[in-house]
């Protein structure tokens, strides 16, 4: 079988296109994680003033290339298997996206609180995953084990 290009050597056209598709992914996951949830906390929002529609937007896009930046050095820089690094894009989004919705506090009631719980773990999940997928290359070579490279002390993954 030919090697794979691997990520680091796709062209700048390619990785705009990727990263930009990435950016409008996890805008449509917001939104229809949103339009999933709403019933369940329609009655916190109702009484909260929300930002306007486009500031939502606006912000949501600029999260999304964020976090489409994380997980483009992850998944340069993690030496593993394709599944294992998508998997951990999707673990890594889900986890710091919605382990804050875990602590009550005053602000934001339990009901309204762990639906969000929910649907940031779900959603950050199946993001991370698809734009993980997307940022890496076929034919990763993973890292053979955890000993250090001969003649290395660190190993210098």
């Amino acid at each position: 079988t030919r090697p794979e290009r691997a990520p680091s050597r796709r062209g700048a056209a390619g990785w705009i296109g990727r990263v930009l598709a990435c950016d409008l992914g996890y805008v449509i996951t917001y939104f229809v994680a949103g339009m999933i949830v709403w019933p369940l906390v329609r009655p916190f929002y109702e009484s909260t003033r929300m930002p306007s529609p486009m500031s939502l937007l606006q912000l949501q896009i600029l999260r999304g290339l964020i976090l489409t930046g994380l997980l483009a050095i992850m998944a340069l820089r993690l030496r593993a298997r394709r599944e294992t690094v998508v998997l951990l894009g999707g673990l890594a989004l889900s986890v710091f996206g919605a382990s804050p919705l875990l602590i009550p506090t005053a602000y934001f009631p339990d009901f309204a609180r762990l639906a969000h719980l929910g649907e940031v773990g779900i959603s950050n999940f199946v993001y991370g995953c698809a734009a993980t997928f997307m940022l890496t290359a076929r034919g990763r070579v993973p890292a053979v084990g955890l000993a250090p490279a001969p003649g290395r002390l660190g190993g210098g993954v």
